[in-house]
């Protein structure tokens, strides 16, 4: 199987990180894949219903492919419970460790641009510098010193995906700012990079997704920005893409999330709009329904009380529907995060609040290895000028999810404390143990950051036994 044909937005790819015992095999590429129950509908994955013991899929919009191989099973050799001290918390995480990148990191995105089986990371660098930063991994966590790459325009997003079908893994880096370039960098599979081609993407460039909107089986990518446009450039395969069809909508904020809303098998879009009156924020949702060949039905629109800043798709019910998980805000003092189950026909329920505050930023993932996908909120404005923070909210795997822990965070086992200014997190597993890591540019210190998971007794007991059935 080919890298296109396992090719799905990020936004799909939620299951990487939720463990269940039960499944089958699946395997792509040189990446090793079990326990993992997939439909496939006209060459495009489009549901995932079990897990990946090697989880090494980014979950927050910024991969289209790529991967470790081989399979590692986590073995406790920590004391028992009579013993000093006890296990670590639920969600623990290793103090972070800071790499330099360049100017203003606004994005990361996770691959493996070596092909030697370790995840390595791709940076965004937003100001003078005008680059992505490459940083190699060792497989341990660790990651070597980056490699700068210019581009013709500062960037404001990255993703990573397999363009030319060579099973190297290329990137797509939105050059935001109000430019609708998009960028091209061929990868030559030992970690280095062809110079950028460029593309007009008829649209404000923030943000940049891939995935096979004509079901083709080649890659597609899509652009967006906070000025009302979809862009979509269908791919050829060969690493070059077509002219951008746009589609207009009245969308303000430049992410978007995908998947197939409807149940036909054809990939959709929902974005939002929001404003603000007083001292109070609404907004609406965009919901755009694919017809399968970059092209969208009219745009349909749900009122909101609140104006979503960021949307990631997943299944958070295990109801084989795809919902939305939102960061969101509510009015001038904050926001929250809220979840928007999925009917299945392209519409969805009232939203619920989840209690992570301040977050402007969401991701999926199975942080404590109890099968149910959990949020991570990034907040990166604190009307009260406190630490930033990332807190996470468990799940009760009925699309409910338990409020945050915090309060303070230096003494809560449901966040983690920054200590600069934040712009993006990523969650991957990038030292192969099977637990979800964290990686948080740093936008006014030129670096980035990764906590590295520490595992609970209770899960690694449970992925020591699920792996030894």
């Amino acid at each position: 199987m080919d890298a296109s044909a396992v090719a799905v937005t990020p936004s799909l790819l939620w299951r990487s990180l939720i463990h269940k015992p039960e499944g089958q095999t699946m395997t792509s590429g040189s990446a090793s894949v079990r326990k993992i129950r997939m439909v496939r509908r006209n060459s495009q994955w489009l549901k995932i219903h079990r897990t990946f013991p090697e989880l090494f899929l980014l979950l927050v919009l910024a991969a289209c492919g790529g991967g470790p191989s081989g399979e590692k099973t986590f073995v406790y050799t920590g004391c028992t419970s009579n013993c000093s001290p006890p296990p670590p918390p639920t969600g623990s995480f290793a103090d972070p460790v800071n790499y330099a990148v360049g100017s203003v990191p606004t994005a990361a995105a996770v691959g493996d641009f070596n092909n030697d089986g370790k995840p390595d990371l791709a940076v965004a660098n937003r100001n003078s510098s005008s680059d992505v930063s490459i940083l190699l991994g060792n497989g341990d966590g660790t990651f070597q010193k980056a490699r700068n790459y210019g581009l013709s325009e500062p960037p404001s997003f990255v993703t990573t995906g397999d363009f030319n079908g060579d099973h190297r893994l290329d990137l797509a880096v939105a050059d935001g700012g109000g430019n609708n370039i998009v960028s091209i960098l061929l990868g030559n599979g030992d970690g280095t990079f062809q110079p950028p081609v460029s593309y007009n993407a008829s649209t404000d460039a923030d943000y940049v997704a891939c995935a096979d909107f004509s079901g083709d089986g080649k890659l597609d990518l899509l652009i967006s920005g906070n000025t009302g446009g979809i862009g979509i450039l269908l791919g050829n395969g060969d690493g070059t893409f077509q002219d951008a069809i746009l589609t207009s909508t009245s969308a303000t904020t430049p992410f978007a999330a995908v998947g197939d809303f409807n149940g036909d098998g054809r990939l959709d879009v929902v974005t939002a709009t929001g404003a603000r009156s007083g001292e109070s924020d609404s907004g609406n949702l965009i919901i755009l329904l694919g017809n399968g060949d970059g092209t969208f039905q009219a745009q349909a629109s749900e009122a909101l009380p609140f104006w979503p800043d960021q949307l990631v798709a997943a299944d958070l019910n295990d109801d084989g529907k795809v919902d939305l998980a939102g960061a969101v805000r509510e009015n001038i003092f904050g926001g929250d995060i809220r979840v928007f189950l999925g009917n299945g026909d392209g519409t969805f329920a009232t939203s619920s609040q989840v209690r992570g505050e301040f977050a402007g930023l969401v991701a999926v993932a199975d942080m404590n290895h109890d099968g149910t996908p959990d949020l991570f909120g990034l907040e990166h404005i604190d009307p009260e000028s406190n630490p930033m923070e990332i807190q996470w909210m468990l799940g009760n795997g009925d699309g409910s999810f338990q409020d945050a822990m915090f309060n303070p965070c230096a003494q809560s086992t449901g966040c983690l404390q920054l200590s600069t200014q934040p712009s993006w997190l990523a969650v991957a597993d990038l030292n192969g143990d099977g637990f979800p890591d964290l990686v948080v540019t740093n936008f006014d210190d030129n670096s980035i950051s990764v906590f590295l998971a520490i595992p609970t007794k209770s899960a690694v007991a449970l992925e020591s036994s699920t792996h030894h059935r």
